[in-house]
């Protein structure tokens, strides 16, 4: 049945007109903070524009950010619980930036994320970049494993109203009215996504029984709003999530606000950004419930010298207070400052990027840190380049982690950062109807935070662990004929840590869980009133042998369906199936992915 529904679809894309509209060697900004094209990174980036994330068949960014070569998603269960994304096996050293200003959450969490790519409606954003490796020397704590920078839509005069119904409950309503007029404009959108009962989304024993637990329902309400004035831009963006499960028997209701606030001025060579950030969160359960607010403001000043026509010179300095007030992590602040500066020359035959950032924190402990970066790009011909980056990484240590106390464990003040290198080669190459991306790399942390039982018998974080991973990666886009689109990748690691609490030999290298195959693949078909598209990914076995009892995890392949036909003028239908072959599998222990699930959505323009 699988394998002739897919003929089937190959075929209705075949019958089909064209007109497909695609980009070949799209601009970047994240990998080194100017402009530059992408085959002249020396980074590896993907680039996602809002249409390709809505053509995955997702519900948020987070499910869309899979289908993306060596990114794997994670969560706690349905939408509204927590959801995160590794980049090359690394998660909790991931940043994700908003319009390029760093939106992690300084509290952190028990599952070692700092930003629940949930709360964000994909509606709401232009495209998304994913640079892969260290970029703390340009954007300091938690760019290890990489960087996600969501750049939200321009203002702009469009306007449409988005409405969606599917199965387990969904709901969803989307409005965007906008205006513009010579240098002015502005946007607002509003909408809120629900989501009913899912069944069995955690698996647990107890006294030998094999028993699950249920998902009751979740509710998201957004609001983003974005105004330009000349060289000046604001942006409020503002989500609510509260969602209802059973864990482990127990009825647990989570609530999260998260209220962002950016001011940015800046020309071709200058850049000033303001931002406030503010998230709470409260969860209540039988016999216990918590509360934080954490606060997160700071400025940050970029400026370009053009040094000659082939030289220049990209600095700045930047300043933030983080402080939180919670009940189990007490009352703390501290302040990060920081300088960098990059120097980049083109001297025909390649590209070089080196550069450095020195980052003080002042807390109830002072420390600072030097973290340099070196890039280079060759150029072997028009269409042919090689690149190679090396570059230092640290993460500070989450206000949970030096702080946080529970019925059987405590936060520690002493904790150091965490630090790693990262290095990769690789080949980018453009083609008339597409470009291909391989690279080796190599990643090590050391000083890596892991929660460990003491003496005592209660529960601490402690510097133990160590992490490395080797591995090589292969991405491709490919156009045929204006018509339909093919983009995928193949992603092969071997990850290993030692000094795991649970480890049987703690100076050993264990397999620590990091799929060794992942693979891509997005098959998509657009003419001037209809476009279908089919996403893959397979994530293979997942093995932990660094515990008292290892345990393997199977491999899975995920199918998403896309489909879109315009009815009127600037209106269409569309339906979106995630599962559709309706595969059972576990995102991580314990916790299932979601079951097929159908959604029909209605776009009509204002």
């Amino acid at each position: 049945m699988r394998y002739r529904v897919m003929f089937g679809f190959l075929i209705l894309m075949l019958v089909v007109g064209v007109g497909y509209a695609y980009r070949l060697n799209p601009t970047v900004v994240t990998a080194s903070r100017i402009t530059e094209r992408w085959f002249e990174s020396s980074s590896f980036v993907d680039i996602f524009t809002s249409e390709e994330l809505k053509s995955m068949g997702a519900k948020s960014v987070g499910e869309a950010l899979q289908f993306i070569p060596g990114v794997v998603f994670s969560a706690n269960g349905p939408a509204g619980m927590d959801s995160w994304v590794e980049i090359r096996g690394v998660k909790k050293e991931v940043l994700v930036m908003i319009d390029g200003v760093p939106v992690n959450n300084p509290k952190g969490s028990s599952a070692k994320f700092s930003f629940n790519l949930s709360l964000l409606p994909i509606d709401d954003i232009q495209r998304i970049e994913v640079v892969k490796g260290a970029e703390s020397s340009l954007y300091g704590s938690s760019a290890f494993g990489g960087v996600i920078n969501i750049v939200t839509k321009a203002s702009s005069n469009e306007r449409y109203v988005n409405v969606a119904g599917g199965t387990n409950g969904y709901r969803n309503y989307f409005l965007r009215v906008g205006g513009a007029r010579q240098k002015r404009s502005w946007s607002l959108s509003l909408s809120r996504t629900d989501s009913g009962r899912v069944k069995g989304f955690h698996l647990y024993k107890r006294n030998g029984k094999l028993l699950h637990d249920d998902f009751i329902g979740s509710s998201r309400k957004t609001a983003c709003i974005k105004l330009t004035s000349g060289n000046c831009s604001f942006l409020y963006d503002y989500a609510t999530l509260s969602s209802d499960y059973y864990y482990r028997g127990v009825y647990t209701a989570a609530n999260r606000w998260m209220y962002l606030y950016h001011l940015c001025f800046e020309n071709s060579q200058n850049k000033v950004m303001f931002h406030y950030h503010r998230y709470d969160d409260s969860y209540v359960k039988k016999g216990y419930s918590t509360y934080s607010k954490v606060t997160d403001k700071g400025i940050d000043i970029k400026k370009v010298f053009v040094l000659s026509d082939n030289a220049m010179l990209v600095s700045g300095a930047g300043w933030k207070s983080e402080h939180i007030d919670s009940s189990t992590d007490g009352v703390h602040t501290r302040n990060i400052g920081s300088m960098y500066a990059e120097y980049r020359l083109n001297t025909g035959s390649g590209i070089w990027n080196v550069g450095g950032r020195y980052e003080w924190v002042n807390s109830d402990k002072d420390y600072s840190e030097f973290i340099p970066h070196f890039g280079v790009t060759f150029k072997v011909s028009k269409d042919v380049n090689l690149f190679f980056s090396v570059g230092r990484a640290f993460k500070l240590p989450t206000f949970n982690e030096l702080y946080m106390k529970f019925y059987s464990g405590s936060g520690n003040p002493d904790l150091r950062p965490e630090y790693g290198w990262t290095y990769e080669v690789g080949l980018k190459k453009l083609f008339n109807h597409g470009s291909l991306a391989f690279s080796l790399f190599y990643n090590r942390l050391s000083d890596y935070i892991n929660w460990e039982k003491i003496d005592s018998g209660e529960y601490k974080p402690l510097n133990i662990q160590d992490f490395r991973m080797l591995g090589a990666e292969l991405s491709f886009v490919c156009n045929f004929d204006r018509c339909w689109r093919i983009d995928g990748g193949v992603t092969y690691e071997v990850a290993e840590d030692r000094g795991s609490p649970k480890a049987l030999d703690p100076e050993k290298w264990y397999e620590c869980g990091i799929p060794r195959w992942q693979a891509s693949l997005g098959i998509s078909y657009c003419v001037s009133d209809f476009f279908v598209a089919m996403h893959y990914k397979y994530v293979g076995e997942r093995r932990y042998k660094d515990r008292l009892y290892p345990y393997v995890l199977s491999g899975y392949g995920v199918w998403n369906l896309s489909l879109k036909k315009e009815v009127l003028n600037s209106s269409y239908f569309g339906l979106e199936v995630s599962n559709l072959f309706d595969e059972r599998y576990e995102l991580r222990k314990d916790f299932m992915g979601m079951q097929r699930e159908i959604r029909l959505f209605f776009v009509h323009g204002l």
